[in-house]
């Protein structure tokens, strides 16, 4: 602080050094306050708040940013408090903060007007050169200080320094009304950047009545001086200003008070002990504090103190000397609270330790040891927020765990996560997925028309998993594919993991546990696909200049098609494709290059399940056309090795066989053959040269199968196919010849129009079903020819044989007309006329009562014959 008088400058005293000392966040009263120092009294005007951007300037009293500076403000007679008329001012102070100390020199004058703004105490003034002047009218003012000046580096935003004091041996009588300041300054060294703190409830300047003007100017050459800058309004809260001045001495009150807080909960504060001026109070669960000085003691020193148990005990000393109301709410800053949390993290079936999983808690990384434990050190909880802090838990093989922890004390707690389910099937699973770890490019890309994808799986990947030796029969994959959008968008389809990270549903419009649910309207998706398998000692797969395997000279162990179906999520993969080889990879030991060449018109974002272990060990390159596949090159797909299953070497046989028309021996097209019965069933359609093959996966020595052949127009034909040991990894040859039936209709008439008596009509044996008007239905079952012969008997007609041609698709009729036999004519007799005749029916049954129409043996004597009773 620098303290200036019209006959010297001197550092005051120490007491008056601490007579500018204001204390962060004291709130002066909005009343003016009276003080004494010895014989000079006090006045301030504008009450101060320290800490608070919006009450500090560096525009008034003076311009600080700028080497000459002038300034004019006017302090109306009611913020002055009505101070008698005919005092002596002798000093002017102003308060505020500075980071750097500069000197120059000062005048001041001072007025009282009754005038409401100051622009009347601003006139024209001479030129300089060609540039206009204006000029303060200090002849309407009264010089009260003229010499150097010295702004100090002392004071911060929150704690204001008197900055500013100017004081004047002869003083300033004070006449009443509205008062007046002007000063102008000088640093011609540079400029202090001071900021000098506002009145917070003075009188704020609106419209055109303004109160305070300042300008600046860098340069004291004619024409730049400041005297030919433009004057500014300033339209803001004055600057607070203490007004010293003489008279006999009062007693001055003041009353402190305020509220604590605690820095942890920003409320009231219950408990804590506040001192000052020996008196002493415990606050109420308001925090609210008050103490009454009736006599301030201008060369005293006033202390505030508060403390509490469990947070820093508070000390400021407080300017009170002024007089009046101070407002001093104080923030009590609470002492930390440290705590350890140890979570266990264990699974949540087996309730046993899961060593190695991430531990994430507020920020802090740790991993779990042997026991499933880890502690974190928390410095303070009451740092934590409301709810706590997030808690996320991961570790191969589990579902992700997250929720929030409050911390009240040391915490040890039990985790229990989940582990992921198995992945379905059968063999040996070689990686572990994760639910975070999924990626399209392999086994192969699926967003490429043409693609070579390699898949190293080294030796150390398999060991302990593969024997050397072993037969690998099978592969299997596992991810899913999201369904289409429902409805706008594209095919991609949407999130479709469910829930949180602990399972969750996972769609039941689209899924369901592993497997595909029973909607057919889900697409699915083809491409095809040749597999081949290499042994290599690689661990990995070169950075750059890969050329890949040696396709040319190569046979693939699987070259078809493979389907992907709409399934699954990512926390609940499915067995996205299974390929089964009809020769198997024999494992060396070494280890396993799976190559994919694919080639498919559908791109689809198939998400593969991936182990992140190895990230070197997968290569793809891949193109839209054959030619751009050539000469594309290999880039490292670095999600890791692709999770698959292999899978044993299942004995595969085929049957096969040519299927004939058993007559024609002619093939036989589009014959169904099923090998087997039921839903295990296999099945093959013969081509147009008769042929079919099965392929039997799982065959056993002295298995026997039953293999079935329907074709159109033809018997079912059923034969037993036997696999001897000699026939594993082998053929069985079956050659079914197909018979079949033909149905002849036709009719039978008499030549002499009479009635056909025991007719009968045969084919080939077959006897017909004859009706009464002499039509005939037979079947031929088999057909043993291509041709038959048909044969009509009855009584008293000579019989007849008729040629008809079975060819398989012809439905035959024929008529056939019997001619009347006359050696074996049929004798009428009548019914009334039988005495003395013997009847018997044709299978030697004596009758005794006949009946009219049939045919009976008649005996008359010693002679017989076939009759008809009439």
């Amino acid at each position: 602080m620098c303290t200036l008088t019209q006959s010297n400058l001197k550092i005051q005293s120490d007491m008056k050094k601490l007579l500018s000392l204001l204390a962060a966040l004291i709130t002066l009263a909005a009343t003016p306050a009276h003080a004494q120092d010895g014989d000079t009294n006090y006045l301030q005007i504008g009450t101060l708040k320290t800490g608070d951007y919006n009450y500090h300037t560096g525009n008034m009293p003076f311009y600080t940013m700028d080497k000459y500076a002038q300034g004019i403000t006017m302090y109306k007679a009611e913020a002055m408090d009505n101070i008698t008329t005919g005092i002596n001012i002798t000093e002017l102070a102003y308060f505020g903060y500075s980071s750097k100390s500069v000197s120059g020199t000062a005048k001041v004058y001072v007025a009282t007007t009754d005038e409401t703004t100051v622009a009347g105490f601003i006139k024209e003034g001479p030129k300089e050169g060609n540039s206009n002047t204006t000029v303060a009218d200090t002849d309407r003012m009264t010089l009260f200080y003229d010499g150097p000046i010295t702004i100090n580096a002392e004071g911060s935003s929150s704690s204001a320094a008197q900055l500013i004091t100017f004081t004047s041996d002869e003083g300033f009588t004070y006449d009443g009304g509205n008062l007046v300041v002007y000063i102008s300054v000088s640093f011609p060294s540079g400029y202090s950047s001071a900021s000098i703190f506002t009145a917070n409830n003075g009188v704020k300047l609106r419209g055109s009545s303004a109160l305070s003007r300042y300008r600046s100017s860098g340069y004291t050459q004619t024409g730049y001086s400041v005297d030919t800058k433009s004057w500014t309004d300033y339209t803001s809260y004055l600057p607070v200003l203490r007004i010293g001045y003489g008279g006999s001495r009062v007693a001055v009150t003041a009353t402190v008070k305020g509220k604590v807080t605690s820095s942890h909960t920003r409320i009231g504060l219950e408990g804590a002990t506040v001192k000052f001026d020996g008196q002493e109070m415990t606050t109420p669960s308001s925090g609210m504090y008050s103490f009454d000085i009736d006599d301030v003691d201008d060369k005293a020193t006033y202390t505030l103190e508060i403390s509490r148990e469990g947070y820093d005990t508070y000390s400021q000393t407080l300017d009170i000397k002024a007089g009046g109301e101070f407002t001093h709410d104080v923030t009590l800053v609470k002492q930390p609270v440290p705590a350890t949390f140890t979570p266990r993290i264990t699974d949540k079936d087996s309730k046993q330790p899961v060593e190695g999983a991430l531990i994430t808690f507020d920020g802090m990384n740790g991993t779990s040891g042997a026991d499933g434990r880890h502690m974190f050190n928390i410095a303070n909880i009451d740092d934590m927020p409301t709810g706590g802090y997030p808690l996320s838990v991961s570790a191969r093989g589990y579902y992700p765990y997250t929720t929030n922890i409050t911390v009240a004390s040391d915490l040890a707690l039990d985790v229990e996560i989940t582990r992921l389910p198995p992945l379905p099937g059968e063999g040996t699973l070689i990686g572990e997925y994760t639910i975070d770890n999924y990626d399209h490019l392999a086994p192969f890309n699926t967003l490429w028309s043409k693609s070579i994808t390699e898949s190293l799986y080294p030796a150390e990947a398999l060991a302990g998993k593969v024997a050397e030796g072993e037969k690998i029969g099978a592969i299997s994959y596992y991810g899913y594919v999201e369904a289409p959008q429902q409805s706008g968008g594209d095919n991609t389809g949407g999130d479709n993991t469910g829930g949180d990270n602990t399972g969750g549903d996972t769609g039941d419009d689209y899924y369901y546990g592993y497997s595909l649910k029973a909607d057919t309207d889900l697409p699915s998706y083809t491409y095809n696909v040749k597999i081949y398998a290499f042994s290599d000692d690689a661990t990995q797969y070169p950075i750059s200049g890969f050329a890949g395997a040696d396709l040319e000279n190569a046979t693939p162990l699987y070259d078809g098609q493979i389907t992907v179906p709409t399934a699954g999520s990512a926390l609940f993969p499915v067995e996205l494709f299974k390929v089964e080889f009809d020769t198997p990879y024999i494992y060396d030991g070494k280890g396993l290059r799976l190559v994919f060449v694919t080639d498919y018109s559908v791109t689809k974002i198939i998400n593969f399940a991936h182990d992140a272990t190895h990230t070197r060990n997968v290569l793809s390159k891949y193109a839209s056309n054959e030619e751009g596949l050539q000469t594309a090159s290999f880039s490292l797909v670095q999600k890791g090795l692709p999770v698959v299953r292999l899978g044993e070497y299942i004995p595969v046989g085929y049957v096969n066989g040519t299927v004939c028309d058993k007559l024609t021996h002619e093939p036989v097209n589009n014959a169904a053959v099923t090998l087997g019965i039921g839903l295990d069933a296999l099945t093959a359609t013969t081509d147009d040269s008769g042929a079919y093959s099965i392929k039997v996966r799982g065959i056993t020595a002295e298995s026997e199968y039953r293999l079935t052949v329907e074709a159109e127009g033809y018997n079912n034909y059923i034969d037993e196919v036997f696999f001897s040991d000699a026939d594993t990894d082998g053929t069985v040859t079956c050659n079914p010849e197909l018979e079949y039936q033909i149905t002849v209709t036709g009719t039978v008439t008499a030549a002499d129009g009479g009635e056909l008596r025991e007719l009968t009509v045969t084919l080939d044996g077959n006897e017909a079903e004859i009706n009464a008007d002499g039509s005939f239905t037979v079947t031929a079952d088999p057909v043993e020819a291509l041709t038959g012969k048909i044969t009509a008997n009855a009584a008293g007609y000579i019989p007849k044989e008729v040629t008809v041609d079975l060819t398989r698709g012809l439905a035959p009729a024929v008529a056939i007309v019997l001619d009347a036999d006359p050696a074996h004519a049929l004798t009428e007799i009548s019914a009334d006329n039988t005495t003395g005749l013997t009847i018997y029916n044709l299978q030697g049954i004596r009758i005794t009562a006949p009946a009219k129409g049939e045919v009976y043996i008649v005996t008359d004597g010693m002679k017989s014959f076939k009759a008809i009773l009439k």
